[in-house]
């Protein structure tokens, strides 16, 4: 047995007005091979409505976090929001 790819689960908020944006944009840039040779939108894990807008939860592969995050500093700029660069974690 082999562990086939490690996930991390990320949670975002995001104002009520930007929610539905972000996650068509999160789907079109982390798209995922649908194993015909075709590509299809990647779903959010869940999301629902917190004090100050959406919390959307997304997975994405241990090795796309970096690129997740390079995603929302070009989302929150297109959409003039503030983002708080996550803390970076201690190596185990």
């Amino acid at each position: 047995m082999r562990i086939h790819r490690r996930v991390i689960s990320l949670d975002v908020v995001v104002p009520e007005k930007h929610a539905r944006r972000l996650i068509a944009e999160f789907g079109r840039v982390f798209g995922v091979d649908d194993g015909k040779g075709g590509w299809r939108r990647r779903h959010v894990d869940s999301y629902l409505t917190v004090s100050g807008g959406r919390l959307i939860r997304v997975s994405v592969g241990e090795d796309d976090e970096g690129r997740f995050y390079n995603f929302l500093r070009v989302f929150c700029a297109e959409c003039d929001l503030s983002f708080r660069e996550p803390e970076k974690q201690p190596a185990s």
